[in-house]
């Protein structure tokens, strides 16, 4: 990985940071902590983001989410925007999030 690659993906896992308190918010309003039976949940995204600045592929480590949570944090996620990408290729980032229900 170039080190403008380390740049752009550290920047996108800053603006994925900044959206920590509206996924936390998706968390509790799609019953995320109630399905999963615990009070602290935590959810990894792997997003690979395109030339276009665009999310090409949108996946979470736990198939058991319920949908509506997984939909709700895309919809956010999506609506980020991103940094170019040089050499028309795919960025992949995973960032965790801990969820604790208050």
């Amino acid at each position: 990985m170039s080190k403008r690659d380390r740049l752009i993906q550290t920047e996108i896992l800053q603006k994925l940071s900044q959206k920590a308190p509206q996924l936390a918010e998706c968390a509790k309003k799609n019953q995320l902590f109630e399905s999963l039976n615990s009070k602290r949940v935590r959810v990894v995204m792997q997003i690979s983001i395109n030339a276009d600045r665009q999310i090409e592929k949108f996946k979470m480590d736990d198939p058991n989410y319920p949908e509506n949570f997984v939909n709700c944090a895309f919809q956010i996620v999506d609506l980020i925007s991103y940094p170019q990408i040089e050499n028309h290729e795919l960025l992949e980032v995973e960032q965790p999030f801990i969820f604790s229900k208050k």
